[in-house]
């Protein structure tokens, strides 16, 4: 198994359109300073209704690009930028994500009412169903006072070898993850 410092070389961390404080690139940003990481900040716009011009739609995305450049405080080198609009969001962050080549994803975790996950596909668990690398996501808010916590999502009573390893490689993983950003690491299996 390799050690946690060479999987994360790169990592593809999720921006919110909607949101002023981008949590989860802060905490993507903080992994990578610890081991030279190159981070992949990348945003989708929805195109809307459909009525903005080609003109209108390339502003947004140059608009969004610069608020990104503007908050980093990485290089240039180790921060590359994607911005790209399209009707299905959801969909193009699960292919952005999965062609990013990139060992971690790290997502804020959104919020949606028991109607919401029932009847439509969250990018939250399109991203997990679907990611072939592991996924961070990330709370917006921390209680006051209160430690921060990691939660390592795991398999009980693994009933093979494989799921025994990969168990085993989750916790690893969230142990790197929480001595980085200074979490309490926490397993769980539902």
């Amino acid at each position: 198994m390799s050690s946690p410092e060479k999987r994360f070389s790169r990592i593809f961390a999720v921006i919110d359109p909607t949101r002023f404080v981008q949590t989860a690139y802060l905490r993507a940003e903080a992994i990578a300073k610890s081991n030279g990481a190159h981070v992949i900040a990348y945003c989708c716009i929805s195109e809307g209704n459909g009525d903005s011009t080609q003109e209108k739609m390339e502003d947004r995305i140059e608009v969004v690009r610069d608020s990104i450049q503007r908050m980093t405080s990485l290089s240039d080198d180790q921060l590359t930028i994607q911005v790209e609009s399209t009707n299905n969001w959801r969909q193009a962050l699960v292919e952005a994500a999965a062609g990013s080549d990139t060992a971690l994803v790290v997502k804020i975790a959104s919020r949606h009412s028991l109607v919401g996950r029932r009847f439509s596909a969250t990018a939250d668990w399109m991203l997990l169903s679907e990611a072939s690398q592991p996924i961070l996501l990330v709370a917006d808010r921390v209680s006051p006072g209160g430690p921060r916590r990691l939660l390592a999502a795991i398999k009980q009573k693994p009933g093979d070898e494989e799921h025994e390893l990969l168990n085993q490689e989750i916790v690893e993983l969230s142990h790197y993850l929480g001595e980085v950003v200074g979490c309490e690491v926490h397993a769980a299996t539902a």
